[in-house]
């Protein structure tokens, strides 16, 4: 019970701290992406990828975050099935 109880207290903290972390270290206002060869951005939007048109944009921490916890959901969820299936199926019948 202890143990489950310090694994729900260190979940919290962390997730607190993670959120003050990225804060800290997110730039205050985002680069806007640069096209290469000095082309204007409405020269190359379009369906199909024109030559020339390569945007290079950098990832900022609240993309890995939002990654991060995306997965860990996905993660979750499938444990839940997982574990829903091993009940049922070690279920007498």
């Amino acid at each position: 019970m202890r143990r489950a109880f310090a694994g729900v207290w260190i979940a919290i903290v962390l997730a607190c701290a993670i959120p003050v972390i990225a804060f800290a270290v997110a730039p205050t206002e985002p680069t806007p992406p640069t096209l290469a060869g000095g082309r204007s951005l409405a020269e190359c939007i379009s369906a199909a990828p024109k030559p020339g048109c390569v945007t290079s944009t950098s990832t900022d921490v609240n993309q890995m975050i939002t990654f991060g916890v995306l997965m860990s959901g996905m993660a979750f969820i499938g444990w839940r099935i997982a574990r829903g299936v091993r009940r049922r199926d070690a279920a007498p019948r």
